[in-house]
């Protein structure tokens, strides 16, 4: 018998919203999600609940609700109509939540069923995830050091075909992947005791990685998108740090690093997310759809994401 997961769903749309989200996820093999979405609420329902999903738009009309929802911040989700990179940090800077869907149709119902799945199984999100297959393109490069980081990320990029998307659409990937393998290689490597090695570097300098833990960059794409994969194998990040420097609203150019550029990464990125392993590896996944109008790469909704794996 499939174990059942209870999944409390907040939003004022749920009668035509619930029913798609169910079809999608009747397939699943492993687990049975059963949905409640009373018209009223009460502490027990949240406490009861594996998962809870909140539409942004209910949270803001019923606030007494939504406080209560909000005292179980580790197993709640929000979902809106996101497109705009300043929305989705305001919204993150308000609500502190670690998912937060953009709502475009069969996409958000897509994000939430693989969303649900993974969680119940305690897993990450993969690069795999967000491609349909055939994958067109793929390969996978090593920085073992940061001598010319921009042309070892020209090199990497090489090997795709990006002949089908707007003009700007390479340097967006290029600032991306140095800001993300720039933290990968200046703040997150740590020493026996914790102490950060190379945090406080200029970055000019040009600094190694230790034996064996030179992060990696993975690209994959199918016929629409293209996924970065940048790890580390630290696992250094955390949420309060992405809490501060995600909803900044600027890169802070100063000594101790750049806030690892995720203001910059979410803007460009449709979705960012973040897998801490902690003390073991972080992960940024970072998707995005490949249109040949920058129109269309600009409206196109946003969705960010953070799974954190704590140390036994």
């Amino acid at each position: 018998m499939k174990p059942v997961h209870q999944v409390l769903i907040l939003s004022d749309s749920c009668e035509t919203f619930l029913p798609q989200l169910e079809r999608y996820l009747e397939e699943s093999k492993s687990t049975k999600l059963k949905f409640i979405h009373p018209k009223k609420v009460y502490r027990t329902d949240f406490k009861e609940s594996d998962f809870i999903l909140i539409d942004y738009e209910f949270y803001k009309a019923n606030k007494e609700v939504s406080e209560l929802a909000f005292e179980f911040l580790d197993k709640l989700s929000m979902f809106a109509t996101l497109t705009d990179h300043e929305q989705l940090n305001q919204i993150l800077k308000e609500t502190k939540v670690s998912h937060l869907f953009g709502m475009s149709g069969t996409h958000t119902l897509n994000d939430i069923g693989n969303f649900l799945t993974y969680a119940v199984e305690k897993k990450f999100w993969n690069a795999e995830t967000f491609i349909t297959p055939p994958i067109t393109h793929q390969s996978h490069t090593k920085f073992e050091n940061s001598e010319n980081i921009e042309g070892q990320i020209q090199s990497a990029i090489s090997h795709h075909d990006l002949t089908n998307t707007f003009e700007g659409f390479r340097p967006i990937l290029e600032q991306i992947l140095n800001e993300s393998i720039t933290n990968a290689l200046y703040n997150a490597p740590v020493d026996s005791e914790g102490k950060f090695l190379h945090r406080h570097v200029n970055r000019r300098e040009v600094i190694h990685s230790a034996q064996n833990m030179a992060p990696t960059l993975d690209i994959i794409e199918d016929a629409d998108k293209i996924v970065l994969n940048i790890k580390d194998f630290y696992g250094t990040l955390t949420k309060d740090i992405i809490d501060h420097y995600l909803t900044h609203g600027k890169v802070a150019e100063k000594e101790g690093g750049a806030g690892v550029g995720l203001y910059l990464i979410l803007k460009h990125a449709h979705k960012l997310v973040i897998n801490i392993d902690h003390g073991n590896s972080t992960e940024f996944i970072i998707v995005i759809h490949k249109f040949k109008r920058f129109f269309h790469y600009q409206v196109l909704e946003k969705s960010f994401h953070l799974f954190e794996r704590k140390q036994s």
